[in-house]
Order: structure tokens, then C-alpha cells, then sequence
């Protein structure tokens, strides 16, 4: 009997062994297993099947830039335009009360603000342009939120005539009158007159662009616009001191044809570009009519005894506008 229960317990002992053994195994395979997986580089996804989703733009940000605009470089050929700058509502409430706490000036012009605020908006779907006078050759220029009653009254900005804006558009043009500043920058005063772009965008100007009719006039116009070459060349004509024009450069100017420059080579005693003896400064200009063979202005002199009109002929060379001809009514004669 005795012999049985030592069998038994030898037994038990060996089973003992045997599982923990096993246990042991069982443990070191895990932590291998366990290592293995986890120096496995993870699976990508089919990039076919599981495409990434692009997020959305953060409002303000870079990408919410519309590309044309964000990287537009403008210039005489390419000015901004209030289409380039539309807005996507106009507002149409009852606009809110004027906030004066939200400018330190606007407490000074309490009434001018809460008359033109209560207009409602004119410019950039939900703004108003107010300007009123501060003297000889002097504009203030405020701009209200409707939603908000927040002013902001720009400092710097100094019309010396129109100031163009439209309640579908966030373009605001400083000084919007090519023809003005044609004619200062031909008398020599255009250092205190250009027409400035600007686009309003969450409540500050961002400068565009800042025409230079100075330069222009020297170095003639480069726009798309015929109108706007013939009178550009026209005001730097009419700079010239010499009655007959005799001291201008004709030969430099870019805005005419080779075939044009060639009249001036024999003197006559009447004024070429004006079809008269007797020069005269007071014209208009009709609107550019563009064919197929380029394009033609009718611009009418007025004098104290009448009017007469020219044809100034242009064509396209190099992918610019130049004068190609002029058309008289008649033979020159004097007036007067």
C-alpha cells in the first residue's frame, strides 16, 4: 500500500512538471508573438477603394481664395473690375444701430453717420460708404456694417472727386476718374492725384492696384481700351508747350504707328492732330467703335464759333492699341 501512494505521488509530481512547463511555453510564445506584431509596419488602405477625404477650407484661409484673384497681378492693360469682386448677398434688413464705441473718431460725426446708416448698404453687400467734405480738395470716407453697427472711418483715403463702389461688389475705387487724372497728370500735378483699387474684405482694405497717369502719359497707355489710348496720348499733346506742337517727340511715343510718325516728317503750317490752325483743348470723345480692321473715335473740338468733329483711326500692333490715321471733315482752316 505504501508502495502504491509513493507511486502516486511521483506521479503527481511529474504531471506538476509537465504543466508547468507547458504554462511556460505557452507564456514565452505570447510575448514573441506579441513583439512580432508589433514591429509590423501597418497596413495602408487601398487608396483606390478608400480615397482621402479633402477637408474644408477654413474661412479667411489661403485655399478659400478664389486662385484668379489670390494671384492676379493688374496693370493699365488689365485693371481690377467690380465683377472680379462680387459678393455672394446683399443684405436686406433693418440695418443695426451705429456702434460708436467701435471707432475712436466716430463720436465726432454722430449725425453724418446715423443719416447715412440709416440709408442702408451700398457697397459690399452689407456696408455703407458715407463721405462728406473737410475742405478744399478734402473727403472723410466712413464705412458701416448694417449687420453690426460697426464704423470704420478710413484714414488716408482722400477722394479728390468720385469714389466708385457698388452694393454686388467689395471693389472700392479712390479717385474713379480717368479723364481727371489724364488732365492733372498733363499739367504736371498728378503727384497728388492716382486712382487707387482696393478690396474690402472683413472689414480692412487690401490695396490692388495704383494707377500712375504720370507714367501713363509718358509712356503711353498699355490698356485693352482704345478710348483710353487716344486719350492718353491726347493729354500728353496737349502738354507740349509749342503752339504747333513743334518740340514734342513724336518719334518716342509708343502709342503711334511707324506709318503715323511719318506725317510729321514735312512741316505744314496748320496742326496735324487737330485738323485746324488755331489749337483748341476744349474735346470730347465718343465711344470706341471696334471692327474687325481695328478701330475708330470720333472726338469733336469746340470752339467759340462752332464744333468739328475728327476720326482717329487705331489698329492693333504687337497686341497693343496704337493711332493709325486721322480722318478730317474738311480742308484745315482757321478758327476761331
Amino acid at each position: 500500500m505504501k508502495n502504491k501512494n509513493n507511486l502516486l505521488l511521483v506521479a503527481l509530481v511529474l504531471i506538476a512538471l509537465c504543466l508547468t512547463g507547458a504554462m511556460a511555453y505557452i507564456y514565452i510564445a505570447l510575448i514573441s508573438g506579441h513583439k512580432a506584431v508589433s514591429d509590423r509596419v501597418p497596413e495602408q488602405p487601398n487608396i483606390e477603394t478608400e480615397p482621402k477625404t479633402q477637408e474644408e477650407p477654413v474661412a479667411g484661409s489661403p485655399q478659400n481664395v478664389p486662385v484668379d484673384i489670390a494671384a492676379k497681378s493688374y496693370g493699365p492693360a488689365e485693371l481690377p473690375g467690380f465683377s472680379d469682386f462680387a459678393v455672394d448677398e446683399v443684405y436686406s434688413g433693418v440695418p443695426v444701430e451705429v456702434n460708436f464705441s467701435s471707432d475712436p473718431d466716430a463720436v465726432n460725426f454722430k449725425t453724418r453717420l446715423v443719416d447715412g446708416a440709416a440709408k442702408g448698404p451700398n457697397f459690399a453687400g452689407h456696408y455703407t460708404v458715407i463721405t462728406w467734405g473737410c475742405g478744399t480738395s478734402c473727403m472723410v470716407v466712413a464705412i458701416i456694417d448694417a449687420k453690426t453697427g460697426k464704423v470704420n472711418i478710413l484714414p488716408g483715403v482722400n477722394p479728390w472727386v468720385e469714389l466708385g463702389y457698388r452694393i454686388d461688389s467689395s471693389l472700392l475705387v479712390v479717385n474713379d476718374d480717368p479723364k481727371f487724372g489724364r488732365e492733372t497728370a498733363a499739367n504736371k500735378n498728378a503727384s497728388i492725384f492716382n486712382t487707387d483699387y482696393y478690396d474690402w474684405n472683413d472689414g480692412k482694405l487690401n490695396p490692388l492696384y495704383s494707377r500712375d497717369y504720370v507714367k501713363e502719359i509718358e509712356s503711353g497707355s498699355l490698356s485693352n481700351d482704345p478710348n483710353e489710348v487716344a486719350e492718353t496720348f491726347y493729354a500728353w499733346y496737349f502738354a507740349c508747350d509749342s503752339k504747333y506742337r513743334d518740340n514734342c517727340d513724336y518719334g518716342t511715343r509708343p502709342d503711334l504707328t511707324a506709318e503715323f510718325k511719318k506725317r510729321f516728317e514735312t512741316y505744314v503750317n496748320y496742326d496735324q492732330l487737330m485738323c485746324f490752325q488755331d489749337p483748341t483743348h476744349d474735346v470730347s470723345y465718343g465711344q470706341a467703335k471696334i471692327e474687325s480692321g481695328g478701330a475708330s473715335i470720333e472726338m469733336t473740338q469746340k470752339y467759340l464759333s462752332g464744333e468739328q468733329t475728327i476720326t482717329i483711326k487705331l489698329i492693333k500692333e504687337g497686341g497693343r492699341w496704337k493711332i493709325n490715321d486721322l480722318v478730317c471733315p474738311s480742308a484745315p482752316e482757321a478758327k476761331g
